[in-house]
């Protein structure tokens, strides 16, 4: 990736984590892309609960999968529990489930999870302490989905 391109795109993500408007339009203007690295500036805003920056990305046409829209209602609600998230996902709450998923952590534990009907994956991981989490599957795990 061209180094000017990487600087302005974490410039932008860096200002979409924090709720900078007006860092986050500098660096659009200047060329940062909306979509870096799989949507990643609105990834940062959801789990950072910047609503004004979520609503400001949307309207330039940043995309969030329903696995996004899960955790950042897990976010806002103060929901800590994966299991109590996976089962508002059942209900629909979210996005349509398009099936039951096993996925393979960084540990190699299985861990159990949802794919929704436009390909994104919520499942809960293990962190490194062995704590599990809801987390949304990045590309690089998804290869670790069955």
């Amino acid at each position: 990736m061209d180094p000017k391109q990487e600087a302005l795109d974490n410039a932008l993500i860096r200002a979409a984590h924090f709720g900078d408007l007006e860092g986050a339009k500098k660096a659009i203007k200047a060329g940062a892309n909306l979509h870096a690295r799989g949507e990643r500036p609105v990834r940062a805003a959801i789990l950072n609960k910047q609503r004004d920056m979520i609503r400001f990305l949307m309207q330039l046409g940043a995309r969030i999968t329903a696995a996004e829209v899960a955790m950042g209602f897990a976010n806002d609600n103060d929901i800590t529990d994966g299991k109590k998230l996976l089962s508002l996902t059942d209900t629909g709450k979210f996005g349509v489930v398009s099936r039951r998923v096993s996925v393979t952590d960084f540990h190699d534990k299985q861990c159990e999870g949802r794919m929704f009907a436009d390909g994104s994956v919520l499942a809960l991981v293990s962190d490194f302490l062995g704590n599990i989490h809801p987390c949304v599957i990045s590309e690089e795990m998804m290869k670790r989905v069955r």
